[in-house]
């Protein structure tokens, strides 16, 4: 278990594949800024998790993210030159 942290809870990776308003898929990938490490957690132990957190997630996410954007960009283009 981590040490202090100001949050009760918090994202530090999120991926999610969503619905917009109109009905288009779309995928996000966002973590928390490297630079906002250190303001969160203050305990240098911490820090060295999340970043390391950071780090296999980056490396898993931002190659998963970009093959599904591809697909969707492929999909969504396809259905808008159907209607």
């Amino acid at each position: 278990m981590l040490g202090w942290c100001p949050l009760s809870e918090g994202n530090v990776v999120g991926f999610r594949i969503y619905f917009d308003g109109k009905g288009v898929l779309g995928s996000e990938f966002s973590r928390l800024p490297r630079e906002d490490v250190s303001k969160v957690f203050k305990d240098k132990g911490d820090q060295q998790i999340i970043n390391k957190i950071l780090d296999v997630a980056f490396a898993a996410f931002e190659d998963l993210h970009d093959k599904i954007e591809i697909e969707l960009d492929a999909l969504n283009h396809g259905a808008s030159e159907q209607s």
